[in-house]
């Protein structure tokens, strides 16, 4: 695909009768570096390390980069993955409070449930073999029984494909297998990170969806 994203829209009603305070709140792992075999249970595997989750925001759009500085750019682990929302409003969590176990989940609901609201806190690059969770929140005020939407964009740029199929497909001529053989996706000559498709998403978003 020449636009790598995910596009979700919700809607909310408010059924009350005084103004609303609404939050949406989106979570997700910072991919960089991942290998697309290793089953992840958490955020520690060995593929991952130097993994950043940046700020940004913009007129159409504000949410979080993820990038990973442990690969050079010609790597088949090398690439980018965003977050954003057209929210008018938003807060982050770059980086979840860490813990043992299972602790990290309890306290970032605690510290959600108690105030709808992140921190806004930064993301120095990770420990080698470990990654970040990342939250970005969406602030809504409802007026008396109004609908309003929000939507969130997960937007992808992982530039180099991995030659995983020659010598498996059953081809009718002899193929020579070459590990090191590197091809590129489409999106990444017209995008150069994650965050230019999600911007160029949320700013169309009325267009493309007409289409």
């Amino acid at each position: 695909s020449s636009l790598p994203g995910a596009i979700l829209t919700y809607s909310i009603r408010s059924r009350v009768q005084y103004p609303l305070e609404a939050t949406l709140a989106f979570s997700t792992t910072n991919p960089a570096g991942y290998d697309g075999k290793t089953r992840l249970a958490n955020r520690r595997t060995e593929c991952f390390g130097k993994n950043v989750n940046e700020y940004r925001e913009g007129k159409a759009a504000r949410g979080l980069l993820c990038s990973s500085a442990k690969y050079a750019q010609d790597s088949f682990r090398f690439g980018t993955l965003a977050l954003a929302t057209n929210a008018e409003t938003a807060s982050y969590r770059a980086r979840w409070e860490h813990g043992a176990w299972w602790d990290e989940l309890p306290a970032w609901w605690r510290e959600f449930s108690a105030s709808g609201r992140f921190p806004n806190n930064d993301c120095p690059p990770s420990d080698d073999g470990n990654t970040e969770y990342l939250s970005l929140a969406a602030h809504l005020t409802l007026p008396p029984g109004e609908t309003k939407q929000v939507t969130f964009v997960l937007a992808w740029h992982f530039p180099n494909i991995e030659d995983y199929w020659t010598g498996i497909k059953p081809y009718f001529f002899r193929q020579t297998v070459d590990p090191k053989r590197r091809l590129v996706n489409e999106y990444s000559r017209r995008w150069r990170d994650a965050w230019e498709p999600a911007v160029y998403l949320l700013e169309n978003l009325a267009s493309l969806r007409a289409d």
